[in-house]
């Protein structure tokens, strides 16, 4: 149930913000927007100011920006036909900016989404498991790690605890170590700053999209694989609930709250990069259609709207099929 909220919040917030983009350009260049609503379907709060119906739509998975000029065609001259398709390339393109600023500003305060960097290993359990400098933290018993403080919150005291560690280069290692006491000894962690991060994300924004699936995927599995570990630590097969008797209900509010925070950040990544797809009904089609009038000078017709449509689907099949083929 809570992650159901988490997500509806998330769904919300990414919403307003891409939809909000839209409505800011506009008003910044004096076009008429009939109405602003986040989700579709029935009306379940709506209220009218200044020219524009403002709704709380039923269905969280979507949201309307409707805007006169958008849909308008002026052919009185060539130069308001350009003029007019430059002013709709910037309104549609503010929406999913809005959407990539939200995502990286949410994803900074989030802490680092790709774990906690180690600086130094002393521990002698985490060397003879291959552990160095160089690699990351991401997960304590299944639970993601976002701060250098969800370690001690996530650690299962005196206990054996499930450690999984990347290296540069997307490497998974799953380590399972003793743990004396509260905290995790010989290993040392950088503690990134805000504007690290935010450098972080803006660097890293081409893999956005595969923090969208992942955070979806590691907070939904239920995680039931089982390990095989060495019989040093008298150990046979340990499956995460085993290893992690924590449910997510009694995790720290810092913690949860770092999940709203990835939630949001995860969902505008994806609203931006679903939306410039060149299809139709989504913003990345009204660009291309507004982008060759205002270079032409000259309206779509009826038959070159149909060429803009074919040419999206195959521009997104042709990346889909490059993507299986790697």
């Amino acid at each position: 149930m809570e992650m159901m909220l988490t997500l509806l919040v998330a769904l919300f917030v990414s919403i307003f913000a891409h939809e909000m983009g839209h409505y800011l350009a506009a008003r910044m260049i004096g076009f008429n927007i009939e109405e602003f609503s986040v989700g579709i379907g029935p009306k379940l709060i709506k209220k009218s100011m200044g020219g524009t119906l403002f709704c709380l739509r039923l269905i969280p998975i979507g949201g309307i920006c409707l805007i006169e000029e958008i849909g308008r065609i002026n052919a009185d001259d060539i130069h308001n036909v350009r003029t007019l398709n430059v002013k709709k390339m910037w309104v549609l393109i503010s929406g999913p900016l809005a959407s990539l600023l939200v995502a990286i500003l949410f994803l900074s305060f989030a802490g680092s989404v790709t774990g906690v960097r180690v600086i130094e290993v002393e521990n002698d359990q985490l060397i003879e498991s291959g552990i160095s400098s160089g690699y990351r933290l991401r997960q304590v018993g299944g639970h993601r790690i976002y701060r250098i403080n969800d370690i001690e919150n996530l650690l299962i005291p005196n206990s054996v605890n499930r450690l999984g560690f990347w290296d540069a280069y997307g490497n998974s290692n799953e380590v399972l170590i003793e743990v004396s006491g509260s905290h995790l000894h010989g290993i040392t962690f950088s503690r990134d700053t805000f504007l690290q991060r935010v450098n972080i994300s803006i660097r890293e924004i081409g893999e956005l999209i595969l923090v969208f699936f992942e955070s979806f995927r590691g907070i939904f599995t239920s995680g039931e694989t089982e390990y095989i570990v060495e019989d040093d630590l008298q150990l046979s097969s340990h499956s995460i609930s085993e290893n992690n008797p924590l449910p997510s209900t009694s995790l720290p509010f810092s913690h949860r709250a770092n999940i709203l925070l990835i939630f949001i950040g995860a969902v505008s990544s994806g609203i931006f990069y679903f939306n410039l797809l060149p299809l139709v009904f989504l913003d990345g089609h009204k660009i291309l259609c507004s982008l060759v009038p205002a270079i032409s000078g000259k309206e779509l017709t009826k038959f070159m709207s149909g060429v803009m449509i074919a040419i999206g689907v195959v521009l997104v099949l042709t990346y889909i099929l490059l993507r299986l083929l790697q």
